[in-house]
């Protein structure tokens, strides 16, 4: 049944963290959270970037990319 309690304060793993968010997918095949965030939150203009976590929460991948990372599209 749902408590509504709280598992763990933070599902994310190690001191490399999304600043500001600005989407959240999944990939249903890997199972891979990918988060894109703006470098900081004022950089609405500036370079972004884009993580990659595992399914536990533990970062794969980190990249630097364009201004504002908003949308992600899977192909398999």
């Amino acid at each position: 049944s749902n408590t509504g309690a709280v598992l763990e304060n933070s599902f994310l793993k190690g001191d490399d963290f999304p600043v500001n968010p600005c989407n959240i997918a999944i990939d249903s095949i890997t199972g891979n959270i990918w988060i894109g965030s703006h470098k900081t939150i004022t950089s609405y203009s500036n370079e972004g970037e884009v993580y990659c976590f595992d399914e536990n929460g533990k970062l794969l991948k980190k990249y630097n990319v364009g201004v504002g990372p908003s949308a992600f599209a899977f192909i398999h």
